[in-house]
């Protein structure tokens, strides 16, 4: 069972992105054609639950952003390993390694269910949110195996000072980075393209959602307002994507 879990932990390191990518186009295909009562392309609740819904998606994909960010900006994580395979040169300890041995994954956790909130479809709650946390599963298994051959007994110790994903020793987090300087230009630098699209596929799925679910017009204010973010989202993307191509966000 272990070498089967580190199996597919590999593969999907490797192919997450595409895997992920697949599901997401499949997921608004599926909200574009609704049809009520049918358990993959159902939903549940009314449009004031699927609203609801939508803010709670929303705020777990926000926090899910902060915390990669609050990882990337005070350490440089390389986060697609070597060549598409897991990778290490050094096991980081500070910042908020210091109270979860995984919390770029933490925040990747956060993101997946913010975004199955959003899309409350029947196929996505029982079948692709238990699939994308056995995913994400696996690759913690797989890493932990490489980290655990790479770095013996440093890691061993390491592992039993800090939990896999839950926060630990919240009461001294502030400590964790006092030696530690956020670089807000290397977030937008390594973070941007990711996410940029998580926000703009977010707000795809709602202004979708509400079109086709509940026949709400792309001329309402609530439409109208998720296409504004949309237009603010590309805007960053532009623009963050320009900035780098002339080198002003290196650190």
């Amino acid at each position: 069972m272990k070498s089967l879990l580190i199996t597919v932990g590999n593969f999907f390191f490797r192919w997450r992105d595409t895997a992920f990518s697949l599901i997401l186009i499949a997921g608004l295909i599926l909200i574009a054609t609704p049809l009520p009562g049918h358990w993959v392309t159902g939903w549940f609740g009314d449009i004031d639950t699927d609203q609801l819904f939508s803010i709670i998606g929303a705020g777990l994909v926000l926090l899910g952003i902060i915390v990669r960010a609050l990882v990337i900006g005070f350490i440089y994580v390389k986060r697609a390993g070597d060549r598409k395979k897991i990778h290490a040169d050094e096991l980081f300890q500070d910042g908020l390694f210091r109270h979860t041995r995984n919390p770029l994954y933490v925040g990747n956790l956060f993101v997946v269910t913010g975004a199955i909130f959003t899309v409350n479809l029947g196929l996505f709650w029982f079948i692709v949110l238990p699939f994308f946390y056995f995913v994400y599963y696996c690759i913690i298994f797989a890493e932990e195996d490489f980290l655990s051959k790479k770095f013996g007994e440093q890691y061993t110790e390491y592992m039993s000072q800090v939990n896999r994903l839950w926060p630990g020793k919240l009461k001294s987090i502030g400590s964790s980075f006092q030696n530690l300087t956020f670089r807000f230009r290397r977030v937008v630098k390594v973070e941007h393209s990711s996410t940029s699209l998580t926000l703009f596929s977010i707000i795809i799925a709602n202004i979708i959602k509400f079109r086709y679910r509940y026949s709400i017009g792309f001329n309402t204010e609530l439409q109208i307002g998720l296409f504004v973010c949309l237009g603010l989202v590309v805007l960053y993307f532009v623009t963050a994507a320009t900035l780098k191509q002339m080198r002003r966000l290196e650190c």
